[in-house]
């Protein structure tokens, strides 16, 4: 089912930087939650979201996650465009 207004989604993706506290290359994140050093600004259907989480996916390496809920003014309907910067 689609998201809506006030509801947070979760976006998979790779290339965030460093996180604290750092993690050896190629090890998963199961011990702790790392968080990236930079918050990154995400735009949903142009509008800014309120960031809840930003950093490694727990149980993978090498992947983020970042939590975000969608504003109450974005847009709705399913050709909405999702933005990090």
């Amino acid at each position: 089912r689609p998201a809506s207004r006030g509801e947070v989604i979760v976006v998979f993706l790779t290339g965030l930087g460093a996180v604290d506290p750092p993690v050896a290359d190629g090890q998963s994140s199961l011990d702790a939650l790392r968080r990236t050093r930079l918050e990154p600004r995400v735009l949903i259907g142009g509008v800014p979201a309120d960031v809840i989480f930003s950093g490694l996916a727990p149980q993978f390496v090498g992947l983020y996650q970042i939590n975000a809920m969608i504003p109450s003014a974005a847009p709705a309907g399913d050709r909405v465009s999702l933005r990090v910067e």
